[in-house]
């Protein structure tokens, strides 16, 4: 279809958080947004088995630990270094995602188990 028509055109915007990747430098600074449709097909996950990196003009999507044949693949779409509450603040206003995984709701069980993940998987995502 096309963009052409302003019904179009806004039904696309309306879809850009889904679709859009902050460009972060070395100091964490935002120094622009990426838009990449294909991988707005992926969900969120707090406890992800891919991790994201732009490299030149493409978002590479790497596994950072085992995925079975037919397992959802995931991301996650904030900083999994966020406190939990800032976390599920973000995941809330942004895309009306409330998260009640054990990362964000098992306290201090639930930090040592992703704490655990991110050593074993070497998640790079925060």
């Amino acid at each position: 279809s096309s963009l052409r028509s302003p019904t179009a055109l806004l039904a696309a915007l309306a879809n850009v958080p889904l679709t859009e990747f902050g460009l972060v430098d070395a100091e964490g600074e935002t120094r622009g947004v990426a838009i990449v449709p294909a991988a707005g097909l992926l969900n969120h996950s707090c406890v992800p088995n891919l991790a994201r990196r732009f490299e030149g003009r493409q978002l590479r999507l790497y596994a950072i630990c085992d995925i079975a044949a037919g397992q959802e693949l995931t991301h996650c779409y904030l900083g999994q270094r966020l406190e939990a509450t800032e976390r599920a603040d973000g995941l809330w206003s942004t895309w009306r995602i409330a998260c009640g995984c054990r990362r964000c709701t098992g306290g201090a069980a639930g930090q040592l188990m992703a704490s655990e993940l991110d050593a074993r998987c070497g998640c790079v995502c925060g």
